[in-house]
């Protein structure tokens, strides 16, 4: 058994400390001045793992607004003063930006701190298990009652099924013995209109079954957002709100408006999980448009979330996407907002060595690939294409800062944001806007 104590706070938003041996050690939930006894269990092939036996916490000056916070993996930072975490996540960020790249983006920290997720994924287990993953843990669940982090509105539709499922103990899926059939519950909520959807992902084939019968006509009965859905996918799928769809009520999706334009986003499709704190970067992006608009490409474009946002006015939009179903929600949204406009969908992988690009002339290109980043062959790609304003969007400062170096010395910086709109968690989103050098 030893004592280590929190020195610092990582960028992770953990805290960390040194053994007596020299080993440094990260522990989640923890701040600096906590004394933690810890005990090292020897695992056969592998590392020891470290089991934390007691603490000792210095007091806290910010209270955590979650009963389930250090429980449950949603969230890291509650106990951490808003200010720090902004500070720790960003001030690295900023000094590599300045050193790698020569500019650093403008910062705008989180608008709200809490209720402010449109999206929850509740996983349901026997016993009535129903809630959030702890942290590292896929079987161990926390029974979540409240989330601080999603709205109102969603947590009153969550104490209801909650209520609802208690009465149907043989419903959820059993991975053990393979028994029912409920695996996820996923509450998604509109920021700008009063518009909701429920979805419950059951296995497939589980929909002849009597308990589900019964199940069903008390959810149409007992919950009360107006778009409800059930969903059915492989038995070995750990996937929620996806699969075949089953609309009970409504729409098999909800509506959001912004910019004045009203979006249809499917059960099933990846929309911003907070709207309001991602609004700087689109506001960001629409404000430096420019004003004669010609042709616009939306790259790695999902379901083309930044063309139906921002794609109005131009006579050509570009959609490039590897995921095919995603692209097909991407044209039919597309087709139906602008139908004046010639629109190509391209179905692609971004990432592969030797890729022939579309090699028309793009006004204006988006990018916004996954956390790894665009990889090697569009950075290099993006020296000699034929893009006069370039907006780099990130979920990873760090795969962007490294992509940026490849193509910076074709392109012009023009300005860019880091914003936070996910509080409490690592995660942060940055918009990088370029013009392409004039030619000598």
């Amino acid at each position: 058994m030893e004592e280590i104590e929190i020195t610092h706070l990582t960028e992770g938003l953990e805290g960390s400390g040194r053994l007596a041996s020299g080993r440094n050690l990260t522990f989640p939930f923890t701040f600096p001045g906590d004394r933690l006894e810890i005990q090292m269990i020897p695992k056969r092939r592998r590392k020891a793992s470290v089991q934390v036996i007691g603490s000792k916490s210095v007091p806290r000056t910010t209270e955590p607004a979650c009963p389930h916070f250090s429980h449950c993996g949603g969230c890291l930072a509650q106990h951490i003063p808003y200010s720090t975490q902004f500070s720790l996540l960003t001030d690295p960020l900023i000094m590599s930006y300045q050193k790698e790249l020569g500019f650093s983006p403008n910062l705008i920290p989180a608008s709200r701190l809490y209720q402010y997720r449109s999206r929850m994924d509740f996983a349901i287990f026997p016993r009535e298990r129903f809630g959030l993953r702890e942290r590292g843990n896929f079987r161990r669940i926390v029974p979540i009652e409240y989330c601080s982090l999603q709205k109102e509105s969603a947590n009153l539709e969550w104490a209801r099924t909650r209520e609802l499922l208690k009465r149907f103990p043989n419903l959820p899926w059993d991975r053990k013995s393979q028994r029912g059939g409920l695996k996820y519950v996923t509450i998604r909520t509109a920021e700008f209109l009063e518009s909701h959807v429920i979805v419950f992902t059951f296995t497939e084939g589980f929909e002849t079954d009597a308990e589900y019968l019964e199940f069903r006509e008390a959810a149409v009965q007992e919950l009360k957002f107006e778009n409800l859905v059930f969903c059915f996918n492989r038995f070995s799928s750990e996937v929620s709100s996806f699969g075949r769809p089953v609309v009970l009520r409504g729409e098999a999706g909800y509506s959001e408006i912004i910019f004045g334009k009203k979006l249809f986003v499917p059960f099933d499709s990846f929309f911003q999980p907070n709207l309001l704190g991602f609004l700087p970067i689109l506001e960001f992006m629409n404000n430096n448009l420019p004003k004669e608009k010609r042709s616009f490409c939306d790259m790695f474009c999902g379901n083309g979330f930044f063309s139906q946002i921002l794609g109005e006015g131009f006579s050509r939009i570009d959609c490039l996407e590897l995921n095919q179903a995603s692209l097909k929600i991407a044209e039919s949204s597309l087709k139906e907002l602008y139908p004046l406009s010639q629109l190509n969908f391209y179905l692609l992988d971004l990432h592969k060595a030797g890729l022939q690009l579309p090699s028309s002339e793009h006004q204006v290109l988006v990018v916004d690939p996954p956390r790894s980043g665009l990889g090697s062959y569009v950075s290099n790609w993006l020296k000699t294409a034929n893009v006069e304003h370039l907006f780099y969007v990130s979920c990873n400062p760090h795969s962007q800062i490294e992509d940026c170096k490849k193509f910076l010395e074709s392109f012009d910086f023009q300005a860019g944001i880091l914003t936070d709109p996910y509080p409490h968690t690592p995660l942060l989103e940055s918009v990088l806007y370029f013009r392409r050098k004039l030619a000598k």
